[in-house]
């Protein structure tokens, strides 16, 4: 095989769709891989169990509806929703729930604690990444509604917050 022959092989394999091309002529074997690009594969997002109840996908689950209410709510911010007590914050993403920075530090937060826009209320891990949440609002923290290590999902209530 010459080098204008290899030249004309290497032409065809570019054309050609296929990962992989072999040629062999005269005794010689001329094999042309091509790195596919990586196939990303993401798991189907699924709804927790409850009490034997069995999973469903999050794409066929019905949406909640919207409880009505006779009184104003709190004013909503993105990332929590107004509820009569208060406003409730919402996990921005899914991951696993950390009250405090390391395994003996004292939680972020507690009930009863004050908080001011801004504070870090937890961490949440997704991917090996530590995300803090931090508060949109100033207020009293009245409910916590997950526990440390706990996985949570994407838009999970984590706190309901009392505004100041």
């Amino acid at each position: 095989m010459d080098i204008d022959r290899i030249r004309e092989l290497l032409q065809v394999a570019a054309q050609s769709d296929a990962a992989e091309v072999e040629f062999e002529e005269a005794g010689m074997r001329l094999v042309v891989r091509r790195n596919a690009p990586p196939v990303v594969v993401q798991p189907q997002l699924m709804l927790p169990s409850h009490a034997g109840i069995p999973q469903v996908p999050a794409a066929v689950a019905p949406a909640p509806m919207p409880a009505a209410t006779e009184a104003a709510p709190a004013e909503a911010t993105p990332g929590s929703e107004a509820v009569e007590d208060g406003v409730v914050v919402n996990a921005p993403t899914p991951g696993t729930y950390y009250e405090a920075p390391t395994p003996d530090a004292n939680p972020f937060v507690t009930v009863g604690d004050a908080v001011e826009v801004g504070d870090t209320l937890c961490i949440i891990e997704a991917m090996k990444l530590m995300n803090e949440i931090e508060s949109e609002v100033a207020g009293t923290i009245r409910k916590v509604y997950t526990q440390n290590g706990e996985p949570v999902e994407y838009d999970q209530p984590l706190f309901l917050i009392a505004p100041a």
